[in-house]
């Protein structure tokens, strides 16, 4: 069984760059917006959309997908 992760991830493009690189060592990215730019007070900084598949530990035990830890 695959679990099905959906999150808004903010922050400046270095820092979201970063915690895409990390979401795509544990699953598989399915979808991701192109950044938005944020004003205001968020100047500089940017949000996208993601959605991630995970294998649960039943799964990768029977040899499809990744376990987490």
């Amino acid at each position: 069984m695959i679990a099905d992760l959906e999150v808004w991830l903010m922050g400046t493009p270095t820092e979201v760059d970063t915690a895409l690189a990390g979401l795509a060592a544990v699953g598989r990215l399915t979808g991701v917006s192109k950044p938005q730019r944020l004003y205001g007070a968020d100047a500089g900084r940017v949000r996208r959309y993601v959605r991630l598949a995970i294998a649960t530990r039943a799964a990768a035990r029977q040899g499809r997908g990744r376990a987490v830890a």
